[in-house]
């Protein structure tokens, strides 16, 4: 070992809780991105598998009733390579020890001879005929329940109630994120997704012979919108309003969101650890270097060139790093690890294998070493500049001057050391600067933090206390009249009832089209209310509509211009 080896580790020693804190800064940013970057492509790997194994349809389209006939027309489109024809019911589903039922999606299942959306079976076996109608489960509402092969659930269809008999737990690559169509959120205990045989659910809602639902694949997907154009003119007649593909698809626009927040996440949070970590390492070497002034001098007198001298200090740089990398490969397979049980409990795959990959590791250590070497090289630069006669005596000090502040006789109260200070800050104005920038960046991080949770506390109090003020809110399948509200007003504990309206519809307003949900109501509607910016009630106005602040800011539409929307679905 040679005397600058011996060197190099005493002065890693030295540096101690310098060390540490520079490696614990690298260690947050590179564990960050190294879990981050391999839980996205663990993400991206599941998915592709999942959708590509199991044919994930490119384009869906729904009408409210059409015959075969209609789906046979649609195959013949070019570009399209598969087509299903299907039956989609919602339903209620009884559940034991849940008082309130939940909401199931029944989907038709055409058995061997289906081809799309296929079904990855989990347990027990696909739906077959027999004397009790069997049923396979989505697995997130099986787990949420405790349900098991051979139970049976109670169901409410199309007016009609079963019986139905639980065969088997599956999964779908269209239904990776099971959410319901009435709340945002996922919520297993009161939402699933049930397959029934295609002739028993056609015989449940009296669709023989007939489909709601069709799932498509293409030969070429550049050609999506003109064949989506083509779908949506022979289905308009039927009820449909827009097909739309994978990209609005609600699963694959969660699992694709959060795929993008992995991928942002690995850049952005590391970045800032990172940037910390360098300007501190840059501050230590600066001052290292100076301490260093007799020592590099001697050496030098030995015979030890500049770039020697330059290599070792970029063998202490090179270990402090490390000191924070390597574990860093440790903590960040774990948080992935962490990550991807997180992930099963709301993307449901066949499975999620996490693994670090090789590409995290080599971005961990390019972003751990390479700025590391770049803010080092500018702390330094000075080991060539010092001369061995120069470097061993004590460094000269700084030229000071008066200052504007003291020309002018601001001064003239401040104490010597206050006088210093002032001094040494405008000594060094880029210092100043970065110090004042990493000040506020840390004090605007604090306050990021807690005005988020004033902003969710102040949104949850404008939306359910001022504008949604009701208990629970009771959604049916199809419109009916007011003499409803008579029939509930008898059930215990209400005391006041009111109706809405509420159609999905196709906005146009000149070459825009967009799809939404109009809403109408009483006007003297007192739970469910429109308020603006300020608080005060919207009332609204006969033969218009009032839409969000978003049209005004995207489109540039204003108060008294004309939209045409579309009531073609269930108007």
């Amino acid at each position: 070992m040679t005397g600058l080896h011996r060197k190099l580790f005493r002065d890693y020693k030295s540096m101690g809780a310098q060390v540490f804190t520079i490696a614990l800064l690298i260690s947050g940013g590179v564990s960050v991105l190294v879990s981050s970057w391999s839980s996205y492509q663990s993400l991206e790997k599941a998915k592709d598998s999942f959708y590509q194994d199991y044919q994930f349809a490119d384009i869906f389209a729904e009408v409210v009733r059409a015959p075969e006939s209609i789906a046979h027309l649609v195959s013949r489109l070019d570009g399209v390579e598969k087509l299903e024809s299907r039956i989609i019911k919602e339903g209620l589903v009884e559940v034991s020890g849940q008082v309130e039922p939940a909401l199931g999606r029944f989907i038709s299942w055409r058995g061997d001879h289906q081809s799309l959306n296929s079904i990855y079976l989990r347990l027990g076996h696909m739906p077959q005929a027999g004397s009790q109608i069997e049923v396979l489960v989505h697995e997130a509402f099986a787990a949420a329940h405790h349900l098991k092969i051979g139970d049976t659930l109670g169901v409410s269809i199309a007016g009609q109630k079963k019986k139905l008999l639980i065969s088997g737990l599956g999964l779908s690559p269209e239904y990776v994120y099971a959410l319901s169509p009435i709340t945002p959120l996922p919520d297993d205990k009161h939402f699933g997704v049930f397959w029934l045989r295609q002739e028993d659910l056609a015989a449940l809602t009296g669709m023989a012979g007939a489909f709601n639902s069709l799932q498509l694949k293409v030969t070429n997907s550049s050609s999506l919108s003109e064949l989506k154009q083509q779908i949506d003119v022979i289905l308009q007649p039927y009820g449909s309003i827009q097909s739309y593909d994978r990209s609005r698809q609600l699963s694959h626009i969660f699992v694709e969101d959060e795929i993008r927040q992995q991928r942002v996440m690995a850049m952005v949070i590391p970045a800032i650890f990172l940037a910390v970590a360098m300007f501190i390492l840059n501050i230590i070497l600066s001052r290292m270097v100076s301490l260093h002034r007799a020592q590099i001098a001697t050496l030098k007198s030995l015979g030890y060139g500049a770039w020697s001298l330059l290599l070792h200090y970029f063998q202490l740089v090179t270990l402090v790093l490390l000191s924070g990398i390597v574990p860093s490969l440790f903590l960040g397979a774990w948080i992935g690890h962490w990550y991807a049980g997180l992930y099963e409990e709301f993307f449901r795959f066949p499975s999620i294998d996490f693994s670090l990959s090789t590409s995290a590791i080599v971005f961990g250590f390019v972003a751990g070493l390479v700025p590391g070497w770049i803010s080092a090289f500018g702390a330094l630069r000075r080991v060539f500049s010092l001369q061995p006669a120069e470097a061993l005596r004590p460094p000269s000090p700084p030229p000071f001057q008066k200052g504007l502040f003291e020309k002018l006789g601001l001064t003239k109260r401040l104490s010597v050391f206050s006088k210093m200070i002032l001094r040494s800050m405008l000594f060094r104005p880029f210092r100043l600067v970065l110090s004042v920038l990493g000040m506020a960046a840390a004090l605007a991080i604090l306050i990021n933090g807690a005005f988020w949770s004033d902003v969710v506390d102040y949104m949850i109090d404008r939306q359910f206390h001022e504008m949604r003020r009701e208990d629970f809110s009771v959604r049916l399948a199809h419109p009916k009249d007011l003499s409803v509200f008579s029939e509930l007003n008898h059930v215990p504990g209400v005391i006041l009832i009111e109706g809405e309206r509420s159609v999905p519809v196709r906005l146009q307003y000149k070459n825009f089209k967009k799809d939404i949900s109009l809403s109408g109501s009483s006007k003297e509607s007192s739970l469910s209310r429109t308020l603006d910016q300020e608080g005060r009630v919207i009332e609204p106005v006969k033969g218009g509509i009032l839409l969000s602040r978003y049209f005004e800011t995207a489109l540039g539409l204003k108060v008294g211009d004309r939209g045409f929307p579309n009531f073609s679905r269930g108007g």
